[in-house]
């Protein structure tokens, strides 16, 4: 991923981009070295929040996640999901991670201000640190979600357009669209509102992206359709399994998911074929490995199937 090697968080490797250093600086520079870097240290940590919920959900789709810390935030990278859903829980965790993050913060500051009413007021750096957490974690979580690529919200809005356009250069074209309206705004208000020079480039760089995409040919992330060829493979996969010809069925299964475009059913029974077809060859641990991604009905189903070829019933 580059960067330098930082730290592990749950086994979740951590680097920074020199870059970042340079946004620290620039925090520290605009608002004086000590509020500067108090708000640097506040940005930090949350934004490890933030990724972290985006790493710990690509974990569990075992993606092997990676966390970098760069000039303009930070970015969670992994292997590529198998399925649309996976994405959005991936996409999502992020900024929920953050509003959870948030009303922990808010419900930690209530009961200080319940115990002793006076010890924000008379202790600003505690002050400013739960006024900058909160306001980074709750209102800068909702941003993200703002249907603008390629924020959260962008990438969640684009796989929603490819479910309702039949042509993914349809769904691309809106997703951009939409992305250079906001980016526009978002271009206004940091510049009017904010009169933030690191907002407003931020948006503008947003916004020249997605006019870039837009005459772009090439796809801003997986679009997954299941092709003819794939659909093929995998009829000929269930007949060799059927048929008792395990080894081949495992062939054609492995040469599926060389094809990108199998979809999410597809998947499910090329796992189960995978599973039950290794099963009948002995090599138990990746037939288990493969059994725990299909769903456990059509595993048996085709279990049933393969019984016959096996010498059962």
């Amino acid at each position: 991923m580059g960067g330098i090697y930082l730290f592990s968080l749950s086994g979740i490797p951590v680097s920074v981009s020199l870059w970042y250093f340079v946004l620290i600086g620039y925090f520290a520079y605009g608002s004086g070295a000590a509020r500067g870097l108090l708000w640097g240290l506040c940005v930090t940590v949350s934004i490890l929040v933030h990724e972290l919920g985006h790493a710990v959900v690509a974990r569990h789709y075992r993606l092997s996640p990676q966390i970098m810390l760069h000039g303009w935030g930070g970015l969670c990278a992994h292997d590529r999901a198998e399925r649309d859903r996976h994405d959005v829980f991936i996409l999502a965790a992020g900024p929920v991670a953050g509003l959870v993050f948030g009303a922990l913060l808010w419900i930690a500051r209530e009961v200080i201000v319940a115990i002793d009413p006076t010890l924000l007021v008379a202790t600003e750096p505690l002050r400013l640190t739960f006024f900058y957490m909160l306001y980074i974690n709750l209102f800068w979580s909702l941003i993200n979600l703002v249907p603008l690529w390629p924020l959260d919200g962008g990438q969640l809005f684009r796989i929603g357009m490819l479910k309702v356009f039949d042509s993914p250069a349809r769904a691309e074209r809106a997703t951009h669209v939409v992305g250079l309206a906001l980016g526009v705004a978002a271009i206004a208000i940091a510049q009017g509102v904010y009169g933030s020079v690191f907002l407003t480039i931020l948006a503008a760089f947003i916004t020249w992206e997605n006019v870039q995409r837009m005459s772009s040919t090439s796809a801003t992330g997986p679009i997954r359709r299941q092709s003819k060829f794939a659909r093929s493979l995998l009829d000929d996969a269930e007949q060799a399994l059927a048929g008792g010809d395990f080894r081949e069925a495992a062939r054609l299964c492995y040469q599926i998911r060389a094809d990108t475009s199998v979809s999410g059913a597809g998947l499910d029974k090329m796992w189960a074929i995978l599973a039950v077809a290794l099963e009948a060859q002995g090599e138990n641990d990746d037939a288990a490995d493969y059994a725990q991604r299909a769903p456990p009905k059509l595993l048996d189903e085709l279990r049933k199937k393969a019984l016959p070829a096996r010498g059962g019933g």
